[in-house]
């Protein structure tokens, strides 16, 4: 038997934070943000960078979209809206 404390420590060193986003869109930003996710993306599971506001400033981060590159669209008047979560490296 042991006693005493056991070590903790992180097993990975990279932080990935979740980040769900709902983007306003109008027809044809929707149309682009579709053909970016299916051709520049491979349907969601190319990584990519960004600015991501993290409370203090807004640095460009490496970020995926999680699921598969799963995202949901709502028409809301004459917008839709997009919604869909992102992994953000060392958020």
């Amino acid at each position: 038997m042991t006693a005493g404390n056991t070590r903790s420590r992180r097993q990975f060193t990279t932080v990935i934070g979740a980040v769900p986003r709902t983007i306003p869109m109008t027809t044809a930003q929707f149309l682009t943000f579709k053909a970016f996710v299916r051709d520049t993306l491979s349907h969601g599971s190319a990584e990519f960078e960004m600015p991501v506001w993290d409370l203090t400033a807004c640095p460009v981060k490496r970020v995926k979209l999680r699921d598969g590159g799963r995202y949901t669209a709502n028409r809301m008047g004459n917008k839709i809206h997009v919604s869909f979560s992102l992994d953000v490296w060392d958020l």
